[in-house]
């Protein structure tokens, strides 16, 4: 998974660790912003960077223990907003890949599509332009803070100077365990509204990096059986998401075409049908998802982690995490209905945008 973790061992002292976990992360995210701030940018320049800013994210909360509260802080600021910078132009054109896979699949009406496209290619434009007003002060921010930090790294100065000469399988054992908490506390509340759903596709994510980084202080079962279910939950929670934010869009464009259209016109017509059809498929997904994770998948994952983090660091003190109670079982009534509301100026649902 990560390639800085093939470098040391879970006995390497946590400052080392840091320097080199944190080191290679901030190394990655300057490279994809050198490309990002070029004008032979891509797509998936975009979507690069801003995965290299969250793994630099769950890097940073890993080490908070030991790094100088100042130094940490402004990269993760620095970090924060060029991750949010990166998160409409990505969302755009997430939307759009899904777009053309239904049109070429002729899963849609092409004017609901090209109506949808339109409202689509008007919102990238925008979150272009606010993305290029911004991105030369944020990268300027960005490399002036990893500066100050990787000074730190190399002249070890540390916060707390036991955390820095401790094995850094303290440190990562603490960050799994913290995200594991919130990935269950996630995956124990009401799974059939969308929103929660979104919160354990979140919860997952976080999950997912932090792995990466620990990899090296766990047997081959942590990187891999378990690593990749948890990596199957978000992925399918990603499709999920994906589905909520096209019908939002969609629902936009048909609030708007019937203010300039009647009800009965083609185009409207068009739209309702596409919104029906991608609202039943969402409703699928939902169902198909629930049913595999309520039915095992969720009780599966909780047992095999259990199974091996209490046999990881017996000797560490750390603080339990408090267990979650699995709800009862109940029938599984979804919330599919109307999609989100949002704001009349934003083309792209902000609700689900990290």
């Amino acid at each position: 998974m990560s390639k800085s973790a093939q470098k040391f061992s879970g006995d390497t002292p946590g400052g080392a660790a840091a320097k080199l976990v944190i080191g290679e992360r901030m190394r990655v995210a300057r490279k994809h912003l050198r490309r990002v701030c070029s004008k032979k940018r891509t797509c998936e320049d975009i979507h690069q960077l801003r995965v290299a800013t969250r793994r630099l994210g769950v890097a940073l909360s890993m080490f908070k223990f030991a790094l100088r509260k100042n130094p940490r802080r402004a990269v993760e600021k620095a970090n924060g907003k060029l991750r949010r910078a990166c998160g409409d132009l990505r969302d755009c054109d997430v939307l759009s890949e899904i777009l053309k896979s239904h049109f070429k699949d002729g899963a849609a009406d092409s004017i609901a599509m090209d109506s949808i496209g339109k409202a689509l290619c008007k919102s990238r434009a925008k979150a272009d332009q606010s993305f290029n007003e911004e991105i030369v002060e944020f990268r300027s921010r960005f490399e002036d803070a990893t500066k100050e930090l990787t000074g730190d790294l190399r002249q070890k100065k540390f916060k707390d100077e036991d955390a820095a000469r401790g094995p850094f399988k303290v440190l990562a054992d603490r960050a799994v365990r913290r995200r594991l908490h919130e990935f269950r506390s996630a995956a124990s509340a009401e799974l059939e509204h969308l929103d929660q759903m979104h919160a354990l596709r979140i919860a997952a994510k976080h999950l997912r990096y932090a792995m990466e980084a620990a990899e090296t202080c766990y047997p081959p079962q942590f990187g891999g059986e378990l690593y990749h279910g948890v990596e199957s939950v978000q992925s399918r929670l990603g499709h999920i998401n994906d589905l909520r934010n096209l019908i939002a869009i969609g629902a936009r464009v048909a609030a708007k075409n019937q203010k300039r259209k009647s009800k009965g016109s083609k185009e409207s017509r068009s739209l309702r049908e596409l919104l029906e059809t991608w609202t039943a498929a969402l409703g699928e997904a939902q169902r198909t998802f629930l049913e595999a994770f309520l039915s095992g998948e969720r009780d599966a994952l909780d047992s095999s982690f259990r199974a091996l983090l209490d046999g990881i660091l017996p000797h560490c003190e750390l603080r339990a995490v408090p267990e979650k109670v699995a709800p009862p079982s109940r029938s599984i009534e979804l919330s599919v209905g109307a999609p989100p509301q949002e704001p009349a100026d934003v083309c792209v649902p902000q609700v689900n945008n990290l």
